[in-house]
């Protein structure tokens, strides 16, 4: 059985095979794939996501790093230093897993 929710909330039981009225009041209907949300656009979703977290974080190191030139206080230095640490895990991570981004988008 599949469990069907409509807009308002209220739950509807169906045949995997015949859906329809289980009291056979109408005839039965037929299932029709409307999307197809495969693992492949999935890993595409995912690629691009990780793509706008790259240059995210590079366009926010790149400004943290011209801003801790420029500035003597410990506060400022540390932040520069975290965004390079994290932009260093980010490539690790990237990889460990095979994950090639597009030049420049974790460019120094």
């Amino acid at each position: 059985m599949y469990r069907v929710i409509d807009d308002s909330g209220e739950d509807y039981l169906y045949s995997m095979t015949n859906p329809g009225p289980l009291c056979g009041s109408n005839p039965e209907g037929r299932w029709e794939k409307v999307d197809d949300f495969t693992a492949e656009r999935e890993n595409e979703m995912a690629m691009k996501a990780l793509r706008w977290i790259a240059s995210t974080i590079a366009s926010f190191d790149k400004a943290v790093q011209r801003d801790a030139a420029n500035a003597e206080d410990p506060f400022t230095q540390g932040r520069a230093e975290a965004y390079g640490e994290v932009r260093g895990l980010l490539r690790r991570g990237f990889e460990i897993f095979g994950i090639r981004l597009l030049e420049g988008e974790m460019e120094e």
